[in-house]
């Protein structure tokens, strides 16, 4: 199998993932008015950072170091983590489910989405803008 088949079918499956834990999160919501206003601060802040982050990245042309960049190297996907947060204190699941839902959530976001870009974004950055990435880095 090639890895360009490989990662179609990966890319099916994680988007199936995404689509059966939405539907279960609406399924199992209760959402509150309290809980859909603190987690849209989050969403809110998310968002922002993702748009500020988004409207100064020249992707492959300037290493960016300005703006968000200045704080965090990655700034779209800190915006990804409090959307995320958002989200799910927003469903508000009954019990102690919501809790769960941010650990679980969090854990897959830091220990197998964030390793995999770690894996191949710094290589690929360090490429284009050698010594300038290694010392932003």
């Amino acid at each position: 199998m090639s890895e360009r088949e490989y990662n179609r079918v990966l890319g099916v499956l994680r988007l199936t993932a995404l689509f059966a834990v939405v539907l279960l999160l609406i399924y199992f919501a209760r959402p509150t008015v309290l809980s859909v206003a603190i987690g849209f601060v989050f969403v809110a802040l998310g968002e922002t950072v993702r748009f500020w982050s988004s409207g100064l990245l020249l992707k492959t042309k300037e290493l960016m170091t300005a703006g968000p960049y200045r704080y965090t190297r990655n700034p779209l996907y800190l915006g990804r983590f409090l959307i995320l947060t958002g989200v799910i204190i927003m469903v508000y699941l009954p019990k102690y489910l919501s809790l769960i839902g941010l650990v679980l959530g969090w854990g897959w976001f830091l220990g197998v989405y964030r390793r995999r870009t770690e894996r191949v974004e710094p290589a690929r950055l360090r490429e284009e803008h050698g010594e300038a990435y290694d010392r932003y880095f």
